[in-house]
């Protein structure tokens, strides 16, 4: 499947048709906590960052509309890659290059590659999970998250 990712909203492969929008990020798009509408405009998920002060420090959730855990993330030192678990499964994400994004599952197989579209902007997605859109946009909410983990390095002073 193809999806076309711009502004927070997802799109079939072909964007050209605004009224096809499967799913968007509501506004405003600066917080960290992120609602997920629906094609109908209504709220189905929430993607948000736990903090902790025990390992882990940090967790990225994907929420159902009752709170339910989806999908649970958890950033990896190095910063370019995350764990994510969802029914039992553990995927990998990572961040090939700033532009590219990719999930593996469990025996190395890519499963959602997300490419950004340069000068023309926008994200394209390629996936062979069967997700909701919703879903889909959860994911996509936490590469923006490990994008800005690289930004979140603590600065070392020189004695």
């Amino acid at each position: 499947m193809r999806y076309y990712i711009r502004d927070g909203i997802l799109y079939p492969e072909d964007p050209s048709d605004i009224s096809k929008a499967l799913a968007r990020i509501q506004a405003p798009a600066f917080y960290t906590r992120k609602i997920i509408l629906n094609g109908q405009q209504k709220p189905q998920l929430t993607a948000d960052i736990q903090e902790s002060i025990h390992k882990p420090y940090r967790s990225y959730l994907l929420l159902d509309s009752k709170g339910t855990v989806l999908f649970r993330g958890i950033p990896r030192e190095n910063q370019k890659q995350a764990d994510l678990f969802f029914q039992e499964q553990r995927y990998e994400l990572s961040m090939r290059d700033p532009r590219t994004f990719c999930l593996t599952d469990q025996k190395g197989h890519l499963r959602w590659k997300l490419t950004h579209n340069g000068i023309q902007g926008g994200w394209n997605l390629l996936t062979d999970l069967f997700l909701s859109p919703d879903i889909h946009l959860g994911l996509f909410v936490f590469t923006r998250y490990l994008d800005k983990e690289k930004e979140s390095i603590p600065c070392q002073r020189k004695e």
